[in-house]
């Protein structure tokens, strides 16, 4: 305790006696232990009581291991300032600590420090030993800021702390100025001794203007502080260019506003105009007062009084100014029009705008702007492409400024042509060029430099601009530009040393910040081009490019080699028709001609193109650039195509120009009102030279001649060639088609160039024919009338030199007039061909049908028209007969006659002077209207699918046979009415006629068929050979004494298919209506058939006979052959041969009625060919046929010839049999058996045969 006591005294005294001196201050004097890791020993804070250094002792336990650290603390941050592993090793054993005593330690302090502390580090092993810390203090020590203190804006305080320790002497402060404007809450700021601390000094500032103001604090110890008084002045407006949307004269002021925000100016800022005689006005020309700060509003008003541009400068009075301008306009009330439609030009024309002093014209569609002068009201806007649409647009300008409405848009498009326009240029620049608006600066090009175009017709230049950064707008230096001109175009002329002021100017022409394209049109001999604004303004920029100068296009006509005399019109004279005369014209250009036009007066156009045309222009063609002058002969060719040759001949490079054309075309005088077809040269109904003129002579109608509007064509029968009339179903076919085929000499009624009529009335011979009816009355009636003669078959004299009259299938072809309603037409009934009995007519409906009691399929006519009103449709065929039988109910002396020949009526009845009648003279009858087929072609609805059904050809030409079968797939077969038996239509034989019939078999059902017009044939009237070489041939079976015949057609194919093909092979249709015919037919596929086509020759075709009367005596013959092989005819009755190739004849008497079959066979035997290379060996091997057929009760079998029949064993259902011996080839057998199914065993030498058989 009493070492305790000692200890608090001395440390007590030894602070006090510190205190005394300001000097230091004991901390810790007692031993502090420190054994942990990372752990803060000691901390002590000096805040404002700034330390000189510390001093202290230290040890460490023996061995011991680890750091002291000392640390001070500046702003906030610790940061190390001392380490050690303290003490001093005073014992060592072996070299190991064995005791460490204090050691003394003295660290400077930073006397910004404000803290310290000792702290052990994480390696720390024993412990660590602290006492006698001692703080050092700084003594006689202030802290005063000295940065300058600022006052901004007016009044104000501002407030510095001062920090002080041990003051040796009393701290004070005081003002350099003493003005009153800068005041100190204290001038004693602290006491000398041994404190310390932080005392606030506060200063005061209160100006009495916003000048700016200065003055120092000055401290005891010497210190100074500058105070500064000072004003953040501003004034802000945006001086930006203010431009004013165009406005309407005596409209509505336009106002626009601008901010202005200012503060403490030392003076008021005001605003005044350049030019006080000016539209704008503002709303205050003060726009800041002095040592003030806000904002306001100014607004800049806009009210012209009269139309055009206006610039102004609002000057402010701290220097700055403000460019100003807007444009007063009004709304225009004109008429914009095309006035003319060129290939490469278009004339606009406008009614005047009053004050205008000038247009812009703007081409919608590129963009493009034209300037046109004020005092003109056209104008010709050149440069465009041809068959091009363009709209355009107008303004008026006032003194560069635009109407507020434009006038209306037109719309006008460029000629069409075909010839190589090119537009023409003779400079070219594409790139780009500058120039700052300035005195200085200019654009300029040399058109002649670098050149070899000629500049001898310069006319149009175009390019593109735009402005960039501002627009001119005031004039100040010189005075080469007016108000709204902007930069202008200046132009050289060849021989002068001065550019030019041209007229246009940027301002109108309504340059803008992008690039526009402009036109200007200059004169000729334009050599150099110059861009020049003339006003002093830095920074306004303009630049072009592309620009292109274009030539003129001239074309002008002249009479004369020296250009002296202008071509306006050309006379040719009276000219024949077709017959030529040419002139000469001749044209000074620029711009090759390219092309030539002629157009009539009276509204026809023809395109003279390859001579085509009644007025052909020939000259040279040049290149389309070039310029010069040459020759253009013109020749005038007149034809039938007008009387009127008054036209307007065009030439042109781009522009035109215009000669008269005039013509007379020579015409016979009068009109021709019939004519008669020859056929002399073609089947052309146009071609003048087939026609001859009704006038007694027989002379070919010309192209001179005139017909009339009462035509009447005749047509005679018996001609190799006939006429085709061209379409005219439609106004172009009918006459533009026409005219340009015939140079307009077309067969019309009337004249050709107001016709409508191909004829008034058309007469056709019997045997006549026509093509191309179908579109006379198509759409438009292009005849009136037709007349045509039928004269059908009344008799003729067979074999025998005996009169027949048979009966042929015939119809009409044209529909006549109906008596109960002029000028209407109706259908051909009965009642038309009866003829008051004299003679006699019997007409027939005509069909095909199956025999009910044969079987057999057969034509048949023996259903007589009830009545005279019977309408007969003109697809169908009927039959008629007119035999030798005049008279009904005749009375003579109490007799009743009837039905009697030519010869008798005319002895008994026949009155004076009436004129005998003829039983043996065909009689003709007339038909007058309209053709059936004069509006289409003929078409024909068939029935059912199956059936045969007997057409009538209702088109007055034949039908080509051959044509007819291909076109419709399918066999055709006619009525010979000669021979009285159906043929059928090969390849070897006859046409259809006009008014005859053919018989067709339906493929399904309703089907609808329709006759090709190049189906129709225009050579002479009567049945023609094909000229193809197809190898078929033809065998007649003919009944001499009766003069009827039949025959059938064989074809060899060997692509076809060994099968039954209808479209190849045909069904026999048999006559039942005539008794005599022997029927003849072929036999293959199980059918009976008139025409066959077979794929090999090397068959035998079983053949057939119908025979309808007994004790006949008929003859084969070969009828046609084009067959390389024999055509050998075989009987196997009478086991003979007939080669009907060579001419042989077979000869059938005796033929039981009814069907007659395999008895005869036709056998195809290749001709012989004497060459030793080809074998003629035949196989034995091969074997021949058995043939089985019935003929009512009666069973016929035959053989080849190189098998015998032996038996012929026939046996019934039940199981009967009779066996009948034959040894021969051919076999008729009558079996006394009824009706029923029956077995033939049919047993040869070499082959045998089985079959089932029904008897009926």
């Amino acid at each position: 305790m009493k070492k305790l006591f000692f200890a608090l005294i001395t440390s007590f005294l030894f602070v006090a006696t510190a205190w005394g001196q300001c000097y230091s201050e004991y901390l810790q004097s007692t031993v502090l232990e420190i054994s942990k890791r990372n752990t803060v020993a000691f901390e002590t804070d000096f805040t404002n009581h700034p330390v000189k250094k510390v001093s202290f002792m230290a040890k460490r336990d023996a061995t011991g291991i680890g750091k002291l650290y000392l640390e001070q603390k500046i702003d906030g941050s610790w940061d190390p300032i001392w380490d050690a592993n303290p003490g001093e090793v005073i014992k060592t054993f072996l070299g190991i600590e064995t005791e460490v005593d204090y050691a003394n330690y003295e660290v400077t302090i930073d006397n910004r420090a404000t803290a310290i502390r000792f702290k052990t580090d994480g390696v720390l092993s024993y412990k660590k030993y602290l006492k006698n810390v001692i703080l050092e203090y700084v003594s006689d020590y202030t802290k005063i800021p000295t940065t300058s203190i600022n006052f901004v804006n007016g009044a104000g305080t501002h407030t510095i702390d001062i920090e002080y320790s041990a003051l040796t002497s009393n701290l004070t402060a005081s003002l350099e100025k003493q003005d009153g404007v800068i005041s100190l809450n204290s001038v004693n700021i602290a006491n000398a001794g041994c404190s310390f601390g932080k005392v606030p000094l506060t200063i005061s500032y209160n100006p009495t203007n916003c000048k700016d103001y200065t003055n120092k604090i000055i401290f005891s110890n010497g210190t100074k502080i500058e105070i500064n008084g000072t004003y953040e002045r501003s004034f802000t407006i945006d001086t930006e260019d203010i431009k004013f949307p165009t406005i309407e004269l005596n409209g509505t002021a336009a106002r626009i506003d601008r901010n202005v925000s200012y503060s403490y100016n030392l003076e008021n800022i005001t605003a005044t105009f350049e030019n006080a005689d000016t539209p704008f006005s503002l709303s205050s020309e003060i726009l800041a007062e002095a040592c003030a700060k806000g904002s306001k509003t100014l607004t800049i008003s806009f009210n012209p009084q009269k139309v055009g541009p206006y610039t102004n400068v609002i000057k402010l009075s701290n220097g700055s100014s403000i460019n100003i301008s807007g444009e007063c306009s009004k709304k225009i009330d004109t008429k914009l029009e095309v006035l003319k439609e060129s290939y490469t030009s278009v004339s606009l024309g406008w009614t005047k705008v009053d004050d205008a002093t000038a247009y812009r014209v703007i081409e919608n569609t590129t963009g493009v702007s034209y300037i046109v002068e004020g005092n003109v009201t056209s104008y010709n806007f050149r440069g465009l492409h041809p068959n091009t649409s363009y709209n355009f647009t107008l303004y008026a300008l006032f003194d560069g400024v635009a109407s507020l409405n434009s006038s209306n848009i037109v719309t006008a498009k460029t000629l069409k042509t075909d010839a190589p326009i090119q537009d023409c240029t003779v400079y070219e620049n594409a790139g780009e060029k500058s120039l700052m608006a300035s005195t200085d600066e200019e654009i300029i090009y040399d058109l002649k430099k670098g050149n070899s175009e000629s500049l001898a017709y310069t006319k149009r230049v175009e390019f593109e601009a735009r402005m960039r950064d501002a627009t001119v707008l005031g004039v100040t230096y010189p005075a080469t530009v007016s108000l709204g001109e902007d930069m202008m175009l200046y132009i050289k002329l060849e021989g002068e040393s001065e550019f030019k002021k041209f007229g246009w100017n940027a301002h109108n022409a309504g340059i803008t910040e992008s690039y526009k394209k402009f036109t200007v049109e200059v004169p000729y001999n334009t050599v150099a081009i110059r861009f020049f604004t003339g006003t002093f303004n830095g920074g306004c920029l303009r630049d072009v490019r592309n620009l292109k100068v274009y030539k003129d296009r001239i074309l002008e006509a002249y009479l004369d080699e020296n250009l002296k005399t202008k071509a306006e019109e050309l006379d040719f004279g009276i000219v024949e028709p077709n017959a030529s005369v040419s002139k000469t014209l001749y044209v000074k250009y620029v711009h090759a001609v390219l092309a030539s036009d002629v157009t009539y007066d009276n509204g026809m156009r023809v395109v003279v193109e390859d001579g085509l045309g009644h007025y052909k222009v020939e000259y040279d063609q040049k290149n389309p650039c070039a310029e010069g002058s040459q020759a253009v002969k013109v020749t005038f060719t007149p034809t039938n195509c007008t009387t009127d040759y008054n036209a307007t001949l065009t030439l042109l490079n781009g522009e035109t120009v215009e000669v008269k054309l005039k013509g007379t075309l020579k015409r016979n005088s009068g009109t021709v009102t019939e004519i008669t077809w020859t056929g002399a040269v073609d089947t052309n109904w146009d071609n003048r030279a087939n026609w001859k003129k009704a006038d007694g002579n027989g002379n070919v109608l010309s192209v001179a001649d005139v017909l009339d509007e009462k035509l009447k064509v005749n047509i005679p029968a018996g001609l190799a060639q006939y006429p085709v009339i061209p379409d005219v179903s439609t106004a172009k076919a009918f006459k533009e088609d026409r005219d340009k085929a015939c140079d307009c000499t077309q067969v019309n009624a009337g004249d050709n160039a107001t016709a409508t009529m191909i004829a008034d009335k058309i007469y056709m011979a019997n045997g006549a024919a026509l093509v191309g009816v179908e579109t006379l009355n198509a759409g438009t009636l292009r005849y009136n009338e037709v007349e045509i003669d039928f004269t059908p078959v009344r008799c003729y004299k067979d074999d025998k030199d005996s009169l027949r009259y048979d009966w042929t299938l015939v119809g009409p072809v044209v529909k006549p007039w109906n008596e109960d309603k002029p000028g209407e037409t109706r259908n051909v009934v009965s009642g038309d061909y009866f003829l008051q009995d004299l003679p006699h007519v019997y007409m027939h409906k005509a069909g095909v049908q199956e025999n009910p009691e044969t079987g057999l399929l057969s034509a048949m006519w023996n259903e007589s028209f009830p009545d005279l009103d019977v309408d007969l449709t003109h697809e169908r065929a009927f039959a008629i007969r007119i035999p030798d039988q005049y008279g009904r109910n005749m009375d003579w002396w109490g007799m009743k006659f009837e039905k009697l020949p030519a010869e008798v009526y005319n002895s008994l009845f026949l009155k004076e002077g009436e004129t005998p009648y003829d039983g043996t003279a065909a009689h003709t009858y007339t038909f007058k209207g309209r053709f059936y087929n004069d509006a289409s072609l003929p078409t024909y609805t068939l029935p059912n699918a199956g059936e045969y059904v007997v057409l009538n050809n209702s088109y007055p030409a034949n039908i080509d046979a051959q044509k007819l079968k291909a076109g419709l797939g399918r066999e055709i077969q006619y009525y010979d009415y000669i021979n009285k038996g159906f043929v059928i239509l090969g390849d070897d034989n006859k046409s259809i006629m006009s008014q005859s019939s053919f018989i067709i078999k339906a493929k399904a059902n309703s089907e609808k068929i329709e006759i090709k017009r190049d189906w129709f044939e225009t050579s002479k009237t009567d049945h023609k050979s094909a000229s193809v070489d197809i190898e078929s041939f033809r065998v007649e079976l003919r009944n001499k004494a009766a003069s009827s015949a039949s025959e059938i057609y064989v074809c060899y194919d060997p692509l076809k298919e060994d099968a039954l093909n209808y479209s190849v092979d045909a069904t026999k249709i048999f006559n039942t209506m005539e008794a005599s015919l022997p029927d003849l037919y072929s036999m293959r596929y199980n059918k009976k058939l008139s025409g066959l086509v077979t794929p090999t020759i090397s068959e035998q075709i079983p053949l057939g006979i119908n025979v309808s009367l007994e004790d006949q005596t008929f003859t084969f013959s070969l009828k046609k052959s084009t067959l390389s092989a024999d055509v050998i005819l075989e009987d196997r009755l009478a086991n003979t041969q007939y080669n009907l190739s060579e001419g042989e004849i077979c000869e059938v008497q005796g033929l039981e009625t009814g069907l007659c079959e395999g008895r005869f066979y036709l056998l195809l035997a290749e001709q012989e060919v004497e060459d030793p290379e080809i074998s003629t060996d035949i196989d034995d091997a091969l074997i021949g046929d058995i043939d089985i057929y019935t003929n009512g009760n009666s069973v016929v079998v035959s053989s080849t010839s190189d098998i015998e029949i032996a038996q012929v064993i026939v046996s019934d259902m039940a199981g009967r049999s009779q066996v009948y011996n034959v040894s021969d080839n051919y076999a008729q057998i009558n079996l006394p058996v009824e009706a029923g199914v029956y077995t033939i065993n049919v047993i040869g030498d070499k082959l045998s045969r089985v079959e089932k058989i029904k008897i009926n």
